[in-house]
């Protein structure tokens, strides 16, 4: 049983070598496993024509448990899945895939073999695939650019610039005859010029009414300047207007005079019934017994004791604006003084919208609930040899649990309310935390000794 046909070198085969069967190449995946590659498009990732280089601490960086080979590119672009080319060093024409990426640097799949070294070039290639409808036919996505023209062998975009008019790029016009030349606007000199240069028919300008004048020269000398215009003031007749809304529909004053008296010495006609204001501004005379509404309008003196039949005979009219409160009664004038003093709805309600309740001295135990708390946030910090290091407690803290995890090297201390050192605050050894304390101040940790170590810290936070 024939095998697959490849190689297993990590260098690709140069061109023009005269090979012409296809081989497969053999991709170390990982220590212990390798892969066979696939026809796929890629693209340079960043900028296409000028490399990146591997930066100072590219090599190998051991985890603890095992070699792993990094290349420091700062601020790289690369992705999960992307590939790594170099283009020079022992690593040549290698593609490597990326399995991890950080900030300033990535992890290559492999820590053996042809391996680059700092200085060298590379490009980041990123597999792209083509998109095809159901025919097999390459999808092609065109989006419209801007409008653009020749001039003199080079390509011009259109563009206008409403702030600056010396930005402006239009498009060029030109006027051409009949026969396809350009014509020169400078030679137009009369309306019969415009006739040969743009018509050069037997049509002409006068015969569709355009102008009646042979040359432009006679027809300026017929139309009116601004000065002109303004010298007098040009009579406007407004008798056929059309009239406002509710405007008067009388022509003349005299139709209004012969529809009103005379003001001087004569009486206006009123019909419809007077106000009350209107009768009382002149004493009006009356005969015969009055109402008792019309006593009741005004006062009228009594003397002489009444009896209680007469007292009791209607209703009397009692103020109490002016008697003295009793004893302990309400100083508010009006009922909307006092609700201002109350909770605007019933229910539950902020201390300051609630009314001010004392508690009896013999009331008994009130239930209260506790705060729920929620977590934080949760960070993972790596110690610098013996300097401390200060966790920042957020806004809503209530507490915290701090841990050294059990891959610590050494014991750490941490302290609230100062700076930890190799002597001072409380100890944690690897694998052991502090359990839950109440506090919501900055933590500040430090190792005992200078060696791989590090802390875990859980913030509590009030809900």
């Amino acid at each position: 049983m024939s095998g697959t046909k490849g190689f297993p070198s990590n260098k690709k085969t140069d061109l023009g070598t005269g090979i012409t069967e296809n081989f497969v190449t053999v991709i170390p995946t990982d220590p212990n496993r390798n892969s066979l590659d696939v026809n796929r498009f890629a693209f340079r990732v960043g900028d296409a024509l000028n490399p990146r280089t591997a930066g100072v601490g590219t090599g190998l960086v051991n985890d603890g448990s095992r070699d792993l080979f990094y290349v420091a590119d700062t601020s790289t672009p690369a992705r999960v899945g992307d590939l790594v080319r170099f283009e020079d060093g022992n690593a040549a024409f290698i593609e490597i895939p990326i399995v991890k990426v950080e900030t300033n640097r990535f992890l290559l799949s492999i820590n053996s073999g042809y391996l680059p070294s700092p200085g060298d070039t590379f490009f980041i290639l990123r597999h792209t695939t083509q998109r095809v409808d159901e025919t097999g036919s390459q999808i092609v996505i065109a989006q419209q650019g801007p409008t653009q023209f020749v001039l003199d062998g080079n390509d011009v975009e259109v563009e206008e610039d409403t702030a600056n008019a010396a930005n402006n790029k239009p498009l060029p016009t030109k006027l051409f005859d009949s026969t396809n030349n350009p014509i020169n606007p400078s030679t137009i000199e009369s309306v019969n010029d415009v006739e040969t240069a743009v018509l050069a028919v037997d049509t002409t300008i006068q015969g569709i009414d355009f102008a009646t004048e042979t040359t432009l020269a006679s027809l300026e000398a017929k139309v009116l300047s601004d000065t002109q215009l303004r010298a007098s003031p040009v009579p406007i007749s407004a008798s056929s207007l059309p009239l406002p809304t509710g405007a008067a529909t009388e022509a003349t004053l005299s139709s209004i005079d012969t529809k009103t008296p005379a003001l001087v010495g004569g009486a206006v006609p009123v019909t419809g019934p007077l106000t009350d204001a209107e009768l009382r501004a002149t004493a009006v005379p009356v005969s015969g017994p009055l109402t008792d509404a019309e006593l009741r309008a005004t006062p009228v003196p009594v003397s002489g004791p009444l009896t209680d039949t007469q007292l009791r005979a209607s209703a009397v009219p009692v103020s109490a604006a002016t008697l003295p409160l009793p004893t302990g009664a309400a100083t508010e004038t009006t009922l909307s003084a006092m609700s201002a003093k109350l909770p605007a709805t019933l229910g539950q309600k902020a201390m300051t919208d609630s009314l001010a309740v004392t508690l009896s001295s013999d009331q008994s135990a009130i239930p209260t609930k506790a705060p729920v708390n929620t977590n934080g946030s949760q960070a993972n910090t790596s110690l610098t040899a013996t300097t401390a290091s200060t966790a920042t407690a957020p806004a809503n803290a209530v507490g915290f649990i701090i841990q050294a995890p059990d891959t610590n090297t050494d014991a750490i201390r941490y302290r609230i309310g100062g700076t930890a050192s190799t002597t001072a605050g409380m100890q944690l050894q690897p694998g052991r935390d502090s359990g839950y304390i109440p506090a919501a101040a900055n933590v500040s940790v430090c190792a005992t000794t200078s060696g791989t170590n590090a802390f875990e810290i859980q913030w509590i936070l009030s809900q």
